[in-house]
């Protein structure tokens, strides 16, 4: 599990009530399973607040997932953690990077802070030359990434 909502999950033990093994982790104000109608306007509320246009989609959150963590981990481990039945899903969106380490990289691509510069370049050093054959492939064959919002 990543590191960041590891702690988050631990933070909920603070909390007054619905604190058991049995209780739910996200829960309405009676400990009951959240509506699908509370859990829109919790969504639509969170956007205002953000600050972010409201017509942004639920499931846009998924590609917001898929294409940060891609820098982090390899195809197969996004295509498991998307719920992907075929690699070749996956890769439509994204480009392939073998890594390992899955929950740090996950820690490491939702964390609130900006990574430094030194990050960044050692980051494109190391993926840079391979990235590029794989994405030259891919297009040349059609395939290339494209990022759906």
């Amino acid at each position: 599990m990543a590191d960041e909502v590891a702690k988050r999950l631990a933070r909920l033990a603070d909390r007054e009530r619905f604190t058991s093994e049995e209780d739910l982790v996200f829960c309405s104000t009676l400990g009951q399973y959240v509506g699908y109608k509370s859990l829109k306007d919790r969504y639509r509320d969170a956007l205002r607040r953000a600050g972010l246009r409201e017509d942004f989609r639920f499931h846009n959150l998924r590609h917001t997932f898929d294409s940060t963590v891609i820098r982090y981990a390899d195809s197969r481990e996004v295509m498991e953690w998307m719920g992907h039945a075929d690699l070749a899903t996956t890769r439509r969106y994204l480009a392939f990077v073998d890594r390992e380490d899955a929950a740090k990289r996950v820690s490491e691509a939702f964390r609130l802070e900006e990574p430094s510069a030194a990050a960044w370049t050692a980051h494109d050093d190391e993926f840079s030359s391979r990235d590029r054959s794989l994405m030259a492939e891919q297009t040349a064959e059609g395939r290339g990434a494209r990022c759906q919002a």
